[in-house]
Order: structure tokens, then C-alpha cells, then sequence
């Protein structure tokens, strides 16, 4: 028997750890500035990383929907959690922005982009996990 928590937390963590290295790359060789879709690319995979969170978060509930064949709530609760956390992530943008006086931060163009590609992050989040957990559900007994 096999708990597939601990295998989505390491999941979880090697994502994690692979956008925080990427983005202090970016940040030392100012990627941002000089790579124009690169923030659309951390953007995707933050919402993607988002998503492995979040279902390790609400972990029970989770197996609980894909067992009931519920697999549809488990999306929408994980797109509205990834857009949850864009949106704060968002808005600590244009906080940082005001309270350092910067311009060059956010605006509502580009925060509608980043939504928009950290809610397709989570998609494909979504849709890894599905297959993730059909993959090691074939292989060993689940325990939740």
C-alpha cells in the first residue's frame, strides 16, 4: 500500500524548487526584461505548481471526488485555488508597486495576462495529476 500524499508532496517540491531556481536565474541575468514571454512562462508554471499544492492540501477531499467520479469538482476547486493565489500574488504586485513607487511592476494588462496564464498553468496541472494519480493507482493499492 502506498500513500500517493508523500509522492505528490515530492512532486510539489521539485516543482517549487525547479520555478524558485529558474526565477533567481531570471532575476540575476534580468530574464524578465529581456526575454519578452518569459513572465508568461513563470506565470504558467506558478499556476501549474499552484495546482500540485493544492491538491496536496486538500489531499482527502481530492482522492474522495476522483474516487466518486467527481473528477470535474476537483477541477474547479483546484482552478479557483491556482486563480486565488495569482490574484494575491497580483496584488502583492501593485502593493510592492506603491509602496516603492515603481511603474514597471504591474498593471491591468498585465495582470489579466498573468491570471489568465497561471489559470492555464493550473489546467495542465490539473490534467498531470489525473494522469498521475490513474498512473500510480494502477500500480499499488491507495491508501488515504
Amino acid at each position: 500500500m502506498i500513500n500517493l500524499r508523500h509522492k505528490f508532496f515530492k512532486s510539489f517540491s521539485v516543482w517549487l524548487f525547479f520555478v524558485f531556481i529558474l526565477n533567481s536565474l531570471a532575476n540575476f541575468f534580468f530574464w524578465y526584461s529581456s526575454i519578452k514571454q518569459f513572465d508568461m512562462l513563470m506565470h504558467f508554471l506558478g499556476g501549474f505548481t499552484a495546482s500540485l499544492f493544492s491538491f496536496w492540501f486538500i489531499y482527502k477531499k481530492c482522492i474522495l471526488w476522483i474516487e466518486s467520479g467527481n473528477a470535474s469538482k476537483l477541477f474547479r476547486v483546484l482552478l479557483l485555488m491556482v486563480i486565488v493565489i495569482a490574484l494575491l500574488w497580483e496584488i502583492m504586485e501593485f502593493l510592492v508597486q506603491d509602496i516603492f513607487g515603481v511603474t514597471v511592476l504591474a498593471n491591468i494588462p498585465d495582470s489579466m495576462s498573468d491570471l489568465l496564464f497561471g489559470a492555464l498553468g493550473g489546467v495542465f496541472g490539473y490534467l498531470y495529476l489525473i494522469r498521475k494519480y490513474k498512473k500510480e493507482k494502477i500500480k499499488d493499492p491507495i491508501t488515504i
